[in-house]
């Protein structure tokens, strides 16, 4: 059983208050649920072995399960390899499940002078492999009674067919069936705040960045941040918890050891100094929190077909410049994918462009923002010379950029074609021979073409590059009334539907971006939506062509597999998103 040999029963003194202060701090912010699989990042270190023993002492109290991973970056050597057998050897010793990596294993080669970022790096590269839908990760199986076998005391991966089996464990979950939520905890305490804090403040950070650690982060939370170091250290010595401890710790090669000197500074100046830091922290965070819903607000409302209208996004220049701000952020993040956040300087040129009311912006991923004719638009950015914008231009329109839709084209019936969508690309019809097979062409198919720039999403008719053409209505379901009772459709087809009051806000209809995340409907799991790629076997093509509703990189629609799990209508819904491919196109484009 995990845990086992630990004390039983709460301490007094320091170890119970720190217990009470973290059990109180994980209400507080909503971390647990029972049946949730959490994942302690253990380093060895004081922080990290006070997270795991904690971790496993609430575990009937939260109704969690506890598991652990160690990453052996390989920077220190034999003493590295010293703290990955420390840990595996604790964990054995208590029957703790642990996934282990090494970057030599891996056959990752170690900079010659690794900084912390390639460290941070490499290690939430290992935890991204134990998330639902990752590829199974390297555990070690303690063998039942605690004692472990001589791969696990030397910090050695089991063998593949064995992960999972731990203390009855389960291996990171990959099957389509519905499972628990699974977390990556870390151990950062309240003295990483203040330090982080201090760190962006040196680097000229904003609102968001002055909210330091977030408790939550996509799937990994933090237990610890209203604790310190020196508690860690101290519930550490009141159970008797062994912990190893980092020389590079104190090295000022890092930049943030050398910050870390800092804090006993302002200690001596005023004891409190850290605690307030992270409160300070806190509140910056709820000042985001509100900000980034007012700028959600103002983004609704000033959608139109194909862009947002600057006179709606001008009005909160001057005092309201949080909410353009943050309304923008939502907008450049929405578009470039989580991957690739917009800087301070970014944002501050994006709002300048909205003051000037024309001109261009490039960002990345082959984008730009344009400004023009009452539109702030999204469109791609390149040129004659094949090179893009270098920064916000003057002119009344961007140069090179190319040009969205004006007028909205007519559709089928006479239905409009949102405007900023892409016409249905001409592509060279199938060669057929006598019995109905398509035969290998003679001349090979030209590249595929360009995928639309993202645009706000409105119910309507596109058409899409490679042949992509699809409808979107809303119906109203009367008062009262049951639609899936008074629209009996086929499960399948249900997926085409969704409750449109859960998918307001700032939605683009646009396609893949690196970190984007879907939850297919029926299956329980949140898959990496590059991996559900690989999985549905599309080429390259395809896949940068796909279209897809996003907000920010949480995927609500995708082609062919309909919208996320927890979309669908149900009792209470009164209006219902209806996506349909348009009759008479391609139902599955030709680069499919």
């Amino acid at each position: 059983m995990a845990g086992q040999g630990l004390p039983a029963a709460a301490l007094g003194g320091a170890a119970q208050r720190f217990e009470q202060t973290v059990l109180g701090y994980c209400a507080r912010q909503g971390l647990f649920a029972p049946q949730d699989r959490v994942i302690a990042a253990v380093s060895g270190g004081a922080d990290s072995m006070a997270l795991l023993v904690f971790l496993l002492r609430s575990a009937a109290a939260l109704g969690i399960r506890v598991e652990a991973v160690h990453v052996d970056h390989g920077i220190r050597g034999e003493r590295s390899q010293a703290d990955a057998a420390f840990v595996a050897g604790f964990c054995a010793r208590h029957g703790v499940a642990l996934h282990a990596f090494s970057a030599l294993e891996e056959g990752i080669p170690v900079p010659q002078h690794p900084s912390e970022d390639w460290a941070r790096r490499l290690r939430y590269g290992f935890f991204a492999r134990l998330l639902p839908g990752a590829k199974k990760a390297p555990q070690i199986s303690p063998k039942p009674g605690g004692a472990g076998g001589p791969a696990a005391a030397a910090g050695q991966p089991a063998p593949q067919g064995q992960a999972g089996s731990a203390a009855g464990q389960p291996a990171p979950q990959t099957s389509p069936e519905p499972g628990p939520r699974v977390w990556i905890a870390t151990a950062h305490t309240l003295n990483d705040q203040a330090e982080t804090l201090l760190f962006r403040l040196a680097r000229g950070a904003g609102l968001r960045g002055a909210g330091g650690i977030r408790p939550v982060s996509g799937a990994f939370v933090r237990p610890l941040l209203a604790v310190s170091r020196a508690e860690t250290e101290g519930y550490c010595a009141a159970l008797g918890v062994p912990f190893v401890q980092d020389e590079t710790n104190a090295s000022p090669a890092y930049a943030r050891n050398r910050l870390r000197a800092v804090l006993p500074a302002l200690v001596s100046a005023n004891a409190g100094a850290p605690r307030h830091l992270a409160a300070f922290c806190e509140r910056m965070q709820q000042l985001d929190g509100y900000f980034a819903a007012k700028g959600e607000t103002l983004l609704q409302a000033a959608q139109t077909p194909g862009g947002w209208s600057l006179a709606v996004l001008q009005r909160a220049l001057g005092g309201e410049e949080p909410v353009l701000e943050a309304a923008l952020r939502a907008l450049l993040e929405s578009a470039l994918g989580p991957a690739c956040a917009p800087d301070a300087r970014k944002l501050e040129l994006a709002k300048q462009l909205v003051a000037r009311g024309r001109g261009a912006l490039q960002l990345s991923g082959g984008l730009a923002l344009t400004a023009g004719q009452g539109r702030l638009r999204l469109c791609a950015a390149r040129n004659a010379s094949g090179g893009g914008f270098s920064g916000a231009q003057g002119a009344a329109g961007p140069r090179g950029a190319a040009p969205l839709a004006g007028d909205a084209p007519a559709g089928p019936n006479g239905a409009a074609v949102p405007s900023g969508a892409c016409p249905q690309a001409g592509l060279p019809a199938p060669v057929w021979d006598a019995q109905g097979q398509n035969r290998p062409r003679q001349t090979p198919l030209p590249p595929p073409p360009e995928p639309a720039p993202p645009i706000p999403f409105a119910p309507g008719v596109y058409r899409l590059p490679g042949g992509y053409a699809f409808s979107a209505r809303v119906e109203r379901v009367p008062r009262g009334e049951n639609f899936i009772k008074l629209c009996p459709i086929h499960k399948k087809d249900l997926n085409s539907c969704a409750d449109y009051g859960k998918i307001q806000g700032n939605v683009l209809l646009r396609t893949r971006l690196p970190g984007d995340t879907f939850r297919p409907p029926r299956r329980g799991v949140t898959k990496p939506l590059k991996k559900l790629c690989q999985e549905l076997g599309l080429s390259p093509a395809a896949r940068a062509l796909r279209p897809l509703l996003a907000q920010g990189g949480r995927v609500l629609w995708f082609w062919g597999q309909g919208f996320a799990e927890g979309l669908a209508p149900g009792p209470d819904t009164r209006d219902v998103l209806i996506i349909t491919p348009l009759l008479g196109e391609k139902e599955v484009p030709l680069w499919e």
